[in-house]
């Protein structure tokens, strides 16, 4: 068998690699949608805690936040059909919609909340800090970071968001077998 030269194997090489493109397996879509599930869990735990630990006296800020989280998990909602229906192009725009959510929430703080907080993320961990005035938001041994809704939303943020992203970004780049055009 003669060898080819070094160069043409190379460019074959190239070559197959392209054609190989990644397939998504059934574990891979089975973990994005496990992961977007995650993400509409939390949304729904900090929805629920803004009633729980934010100043009701901040009521239209308030109606904000929740409507943020609300938003956020409408739009993972929609990303799990796109999954679902393996549609690339859209799962594309998908990481994009996770990666500008979580530069939103880098944001500098409006005012008069950028008074008390720098920016969205500052404004809402100082929300969901444990608080001896709200019963179901108390801090957890005497940490006020402690509680289920200050911890909800560090996972959220600094875990399953980017960990969507990933796996959306993963699913984005890939072939899914059996997929209808």
């Amino acid at each position: 068998m003669q060898k080819l030269p070094v160069r043409l194997s190379k460019i074959l090489f190239i070559a197959i690699l392209a054609l190989n493109s990644w397939n998504a397996s059934a574990d891979d879509v089975s973990d994005a949608l496990a992961q977007a599930r995650t993400v509409m869990g939390f949304c729904e735990v900090l929805s629920a805690g803004v009633g729980q630990c934010f100043n009701p006296n901040l009521g239209s800020t308030n109606d904000k936040v929740k409507q943020k989280f609300e938003d956020l998990a409408t739009s993972v909602q929609a990303m799990e059909a796109d999954v679902s229906s393996k549609n690339r192009a859209a799962i594309s725009q998908d990481v994009d919609t996770i990666q500008s959510t979580l530069e939103g929430f880098a944001t500098p703080s409006p005012f008069p909340a950028n008074l008390e907080c720098g920016t969205e993320r500052e404004c809402l961990e100082m929300g969901f800090a444990g608080n001896a005035n709200y019963p179901a938001c108390l801090p957890v041994n005497g940490d006020e970071h402690a509680n289920a809704q200050y911890v909800a939303l560090e996972q959220l943020l600094d875990v399953a968001l980017p960990t969507l992203a990933k796996k959306m970004q993963a699913l984005g780049g890939a072939t899914f077998p059996n997929a209808t055009p």
